[in-house]
Order: C-alpha cells, then structure tokens, then sequence
C-alpha cells in the first residue's frame, strides 16, 4: 500500500487561544449542498496540525479532514479543565465548520497519534455526539469519569499500535474498555515497530474509514485476497497474516468471513512449527492479559520472569524475538516500580504509614520518537 495525499480545498482557521492554525481539508468532490463527515486529527507532542496522514487514507473525496491543534501544547495532563479546554476547541471547530463547509454534525470521528490518540479517546468519553474515534499509538491508561459513561452501542473505534510499542499493553485495555462500554472496537497491531506509523500506512484504517461510509468490501476483493496468502510459501508468514485478515476491520465486517479465515489459520497450524509458534504466542497472551489488568509489585515481578522464559525456551524464533521485547519493556517498568516503592517504604517508616504501590499517573506517556 503506497501512502498518497491528495486533497480539494484547503484553508485555515484561527480560534481563540490556539496557539496553532487549524487546518482544513475539504473533498475533491465536495458539494454545499450535501453535508460531509469530517475526521478531526489530533498529532502528537511537540507536532503540528496536520492532515497529511488521515487524508491519505480517506483518499481524495467523501471525507472533511481536519488537522487539529490543541488549547494548551506540549505533554498533556488529564485533568477536567484541561479536558474542557480541548471540548470547547473541538466545539468552537464544529460550529464553524457547519457553517462554511457543511459539516455533518453526526458524523465526527476522531483520531490522533500518540498524544492524538490518548486525547482522541478521553474527548470521546466527554463528548457524546461525536459519532467514534480512532486510537493511533495509544491507548486507554483512566476514565474521565469513575464510572465511564456508556457509548451509544455499537460506536466504532478503531486501535492501532506498534507490536514493539511501550504503549501496546494501553492499547490492548482500550480495546477491552471500550467494548465494555459498548463500542464496535477493530484492533491493528502494526508488527515489528515501535512508536511510530508504519511506513506503508495502515489498511485496517483505511478499511475502518470506508466501513464509516458504508462501504463493504464484496467478496471477490475479500477471496482474492484470501487466495493470495494461501499461495504463500513462507509457512510463518502465512499463518500470520491470515491471522492479521481474521482480526481486519473488512473481514470482521462480512457476516461468515472471519470464521472462514479462521478456519485456514487453524489448518496452517497443523505444521508443527507454526504449532510452536501458536503456542508461545498463546502463553505470551496469557501474560498480556495479566499485564494490562492491576499490578501489585509481586504481579510485575511474575510477569517479568514468565517473558524471560518464554523468550529463553522460544530462542530467536519470531515470536521469541517478541518476548524479548515484552522483557525489556516490563524489566524497565520493574525497576521503575522498585524505585517508587522505595521511596514510598522510606516515606512510610518515617511517617509510620504503610506503604502502597503508587497509581499510575493521569501524565499521558511521552516518546523522544512522538510526531
């Protein structure tokens, strides 16, 4: 998939204390009379607003992209004035964009990479009539409020993050959170990156983006598809990209189709070293799942040691390779840990207040690699 930006008219908008202009993107085909859904792009720490990257995979027409700026730059902080700061911005944009450009109301959706998707999914949780979000190198870390609100059933977002990603276990609780609260989530993972989009650009957003407008892939586009990986030679690479087509907002789409790529993922695992990998992917799950719930030091501990024998048994195998990584990052988050509880141990002998392992904080995650 080549990344291309081609787009109609585009202008800019200044509004009160945003520092940034924002950036308006209108359609090749855009018409006054008919009303347009809009994607509003919010990019990440130390960026600018941008509509590059949303608007090649709208394509040329159908979408108003907007490339966002922020009431206040640099890290963000949840709090609720803060939160408020943004919903006023992304209001005061709405409206005036009804005005000129005609701008659906119904039918916003938002994205953003890194510091862009954390406020992408705190903005959906605060503001009902947005119509769903689309989380890019990030994740869910707290709620706005502490007992979430319910989205309208069925709201559709969209998570996609780097497999090597220090915030992919944040983007495995988005996808878990917001389906409890009632969303149609669709999760990319973007495998063999970290913090950063890929290169070639994402399908599943691409797909995600089109299911908006109610564009479904036919089942020719989806068995030719279907038809290609089968004739792969390279068993792993087979066995994992049907696995990526089973998960992909196209397939999951076509009533009957996920089931049928299943179905071949199953068959290929019949090779016993795609049944090896499965395997060491299955374990490498388990401890996911226990990462991204709540961790007392001793959890952190535990996890750590399961992915260094995953990652010592599995050896360079590729989803060793992967263990490997999950090591790394939760060690480095150990040892961080370690630290604050030495220091709240400390604290407590001194206060004689029994220690607790500090929550996590409401600072989004920085990244010298954010954009």
């Amino acid at each position: 998939m080549t990344l291309t930006a081609v787009t109609g008219e585009e202008f800019t908008l200044k509004v009160a204390g945003v520092e940034d202009e924002i950036l308006v993107s209108l359609p090749g085909n855009h018409d006054a009379a008919k009303s347009w859904p809009a994607v509003f792009y919010y990019h990440g720490t130390n960026g600018r607003p941008d509509t590059s990257l949303i608007r090649a995979h709208t394509g040329e027409d159908d979408w108003i992209v907007v490339g966002m700026g922020y009431a206040k730059r640099g890290t963000f902080v949840q709090t609720p004035a803060g939160l408020a700061d943004e919903v006023k911005v992304l209001k005061e944009v709405r409206a005036r964009l009804i005005d000129r450009a005609n701008l659906d109301p119904s039918r916003i959706y938002l994205s953003g990479f890194s510091k862009g998707g954390w406020v992408s999914g705190l903005l959906l949780q605060s503001e009902s009539t947005l119509a769903g979000a689309a989380i890019l190198g990030a994740g869910h870390m707290t709620s706005v409020e502490s007992v979430p609100r319910p989205l309208k059933k069925g709201t559709p977002v969209f998570v996609g993050v780097g497999r090597y990603d220090r915030n992919y276990p944040f983007g495995l609780r988005a996808l878990v959170f917001y389906r409890q609260l009632g969303a149609e989530v669709d999760f990319e993972e973007w495998r063999g990156i970290g913090h950063k989009f890929p290169k070639a650009g994402s399908r599943g957003l691409m797909e995600w983006l089109s299911l908006q407008l109610g564009q479904v892939s036919s089942d020719d586009e989806l068995e030719e598809r279907l038809k290609s990986l089968l004739a792969m030679e390279d068993g792993f690479e087979k066995w994992w990209r049907l696995r990526e087509l089973a998960e992909s907002p196209a397939v999951r789409a076509k009533e009957g189709w996920k089931e049928k790529v299943e179905a071949h993922r199953i068959a290929a695992e019949k090779d016993p070293k795609i049944a090896r990998e499965a395997r060491i992917l299955k374990e490498s799950r388990r401890l996911l799942v226990r990462e991204i719930g709540k961790k007392s030091l001793k959890d952190l501990e535990e996890i750590t040691i399961g992915y260094a024998r995953i990652a010592e048994s599995a050896g360079d195998s590729p989803q060793g390779v992967v263990a490997t990584k999950d090591y790394e990052r939760v060690s480095e988050i150990l040892d961080l840990a370690k630290k604050q509880y030495g220091d709240l141990e400390e604290r407590a002998q001194a206060d004689e207040v029994k220690p607790e392992l500090p929550e996590e904080k409401r600072r989004i995650p920085g990244n010298p690699l954010v954009r």
